[in-house]
């Protein structure tokens, strides 16, 4: 008798090792009295118009696969992450590049503004009233030194200026 259930218990093992792996989940799909469509495990009970779905496998990605495509989309993440943190250092350094360029435009503006006013010794002759208090105009002109550095001043502001078009020119 002992044999006799030995066996029983080790036929009953098997029957139910082979039932599970090889089982087939079954999906029933119908129409509920709200005209939805319910998909279930359990069978319903009072639908007439049931259609029974045979599932062979469940839907999964083997693990090797789905390792493989989360470092593909992690790849992708982080070239997609560093191609905009490049992007953003980019246009950060462009726009002090260009408030960088506007102050030199300004500086170099008032300093030619500034240079217009002739310095000691930039003068020939004399400018202003005579000794008897009338006006003897302007017999005084400006000398060499006077234009050559006014001249430098302007090319200066013309330098910054050429700068700051390129930058707003530059490919954004």
């Amino acid at each position: 008798m002992n044999n006799y259930l030995n066996v029983l218990v080790i036929a009953v093992s098997m029957l139910l090792t082979y039932s599970v792996v090889h089982s087939e989940t079954k999906i029933y799909k119908y129409v509920d009295e709200n005209g939805k469509t319910v998909f279930t495990s359990t069978p319903p009970n009072n639908s007439i118009n049931v259609e029974e779905i045979e599932l062979d496998e469940a839907n999964t990605i083997p693990p090797p696969q789905i390792k493989a495509k989360q470092n593909e989309v992690q790849q992708q993440h982080d070239r997609v992450s560093n191609r905009i943190k490049e992007r953003i250092s980019d246009r950060e350094k462009r726009t002090a590049e260009i408030k960088e360029a506007k102050l030199e435009v300004a500086n170099k503006r008032a300093a030619l503004e500034k240079g217009k006013i002739p310095l000691a010794g930039e003068r020939f002759g004399t400018r202003g009233v005579g000794i008897s208090g009338t006006s003897t105009g302007n017999t005084s002109r400006l000398t060499k030194k006077y234009h050559d550095r006014v001249e430098i001043l302007a090319k200066d502001l013309t330098l910054a200026e050429d700068k700051l078009k390129e930058l707003l020119n530059k490919k954004k």
